[in-house]
């Protein structure tokens, strides 16, 4: 029995690395006016997006140079498609992914192909366009992320961020979170984490609110009228009038009605001051959220894409059943 499960954990694990694609990532090539040293930053990038998928498996840089100096390739800035597919095959891959950036316009224009080995044809082409140096790593990230989750359309990538969203991106996610903007992990959790503030800081408004209104409506209402306690008896044909119960009831009164006010207005004060702060974390996570999508192409938080409703009444055990059904 225990031979039987280790070798069907061998043949899934067999299987499923069988299924995955062997790919080799060639260093991009830098066109004019654009600095070659930051192109191996670049790939660099590009190639941790792909390695973080179970989709492929990316052969080692040592495997390329070997290749690549067996075919003296090693000193070429730029490759077509028939040096990277000969790259490839000597590598032991099955694709071969490279790329080129171009500054045109004031814009960055990156492109990575995809060549197959065996017919050395490129299969795709993905396209992205940046407006700054800042912004083109995101692009090469979100170009990796769409081609790891099967989109290879031609459609162009672009990161259309607000001054407001770069402005949260460079000075609140890179510098003081030190968080990736194409991290999903990190990102959702930030989200949540405003998200859950916000919320909790208008609950407290609210609820300060609510016993302002209440303790200051209870407390400075009247609560012993004078007339029931005051009394007078007659001595001699003369009346005589008892308010002494009155004056000390109504002193409680005052009593009362003062700690109600000063409580009453502070709850109220909290609240003008707690509520409006809960749109500070609503408006972060709604930026980190929009950062994300804008940077990856990717929802952050699809809890669900439709809903369906049923049920109705069984008129043979006389039973009303609904039914719901979600599909995440």
């Amino acid at each position: 029995m225990r031979k039987c499960f280790i070798i069907c954990i061998m043949a899934f694990t067999v299987c499923s690395i069988s299924a995955q694609t062997r790919i080799a990532i060639l260093p991009f090539s830098a066109g004019e006016n654009v600095v070659k040293s930051d192109m191996s930053y670049l790939t660099e990038e590009f190639t941790l997006e792909m390695v973080s998928s179970d989709k492929y498996i990316v052969l080692e840089r040592v495997e390329l140079k070997k290749a690549m100096k067996e075919l003296q390739l090693q000193n070429s800035d730029e490759f077509d498609e028939t040096q990277a597919a000969e790259v490839g095959k000597l590598a032991g891959a099955e694709q071969v992914f490279f790329g080129s950036v171009y500054l045109m316009a004031g814009q960055y224009n990156v492109s990575v192909r995809c060549v197959d080995i065996r017919t050395g044809a490129i299969t795709f082409a993905k396209k992205g366009i940046s407006s700054d140096e800042k912004t083109l790593v995101a692009v090469c990230k979100k170009m990796a992320l769409q081609i790891v989750s099967g989109d290879t359309s031609s459609s162009t990538v672009k990161i259309e961020l607000t001054a407001k969203e770069r402005k949260v991106k460079e000075y609140y996610l890179d510098w003081k979170q030190g968080i990736s903007a194409t991290n999903k992990q990190d990102m959702s959790m930030l989200f949540k984490r405003n998200l859950a503030c916000g919320i909790t800081l208008a609950s407290v408004g609210v609820a300060h609110l609510l016993a302002g209104i209440i303790v200051t409506s209870v407390m400075c209402s009247p609560i012993f009228p004078y007339e029931r306690h005051v009394s007078s008896h007659y001595y001699n044909g003369i009346e005589y009038v008892d308010d002494s119960y009155y004056k000390t009831e109504y002193d409680f009164s005052m009593l009362f009605i003062i700690i109600g006010c000063t409580v009453g207005v502070q709850l109220l004060v909290s609240s003008a001051i707690i509520t409006p702060l809960c749109a500070l974390p609503f408006a972060k996570a709604k930026h980190v959220k929009s950062i994300y999508e804008k940077s990856t192409g990717d929802k952050l938080l699809a809890f669900m894409h439709r809903a369906s409703f049923g049920g109705g009444y069984d008129w043979e055990n006389k039973e009303v059943t609904v039914a719901m059904a979600i599909r995440l």
